[in-house]
């Protein structure tokens, strides 16, 4: 199965920004930007995550952030143990 894919332009106007905003983010990095022949496109799970992201709260949003440090941190955690054996 094929993922859905919305190009930079569509991604504009779904979040009410001008295109060339769109197109710094995806030079900066913070859009995952692919290139198709349909020109440059992103994956529209990622779009549909971030529009999920800002109807959070502030607060909602923190919580969010500490949870995703505190997961990455346990993996970092793991995969330390793993290379030393659990020996720190």
């Amino acid at each position: 199965m094929e993922k859905m894919m919305y190009t930079l332009s569509y991604v504009a106007k779904r979040w009410a920004v001008d295109r060339t905003s769109v197109w710094r983010y995806a030079k900066r990095g913070l859009i995952p930007v692919e290139i198709s022949p349909r020109g440059y496109v992103v994956d529209a799970r990622f779009v549909e995550e971030i529009e999920i992201y800002l109807r959070l709260t502030r607060g909602e949003q923190r919580k969010l952030y500490a949870a995703l440090l505190l997961y990455r941190l346990k993996k970092s955690r793991e995969a330390i143990d793993r290379v030393t054996g659990g020996s720190q």
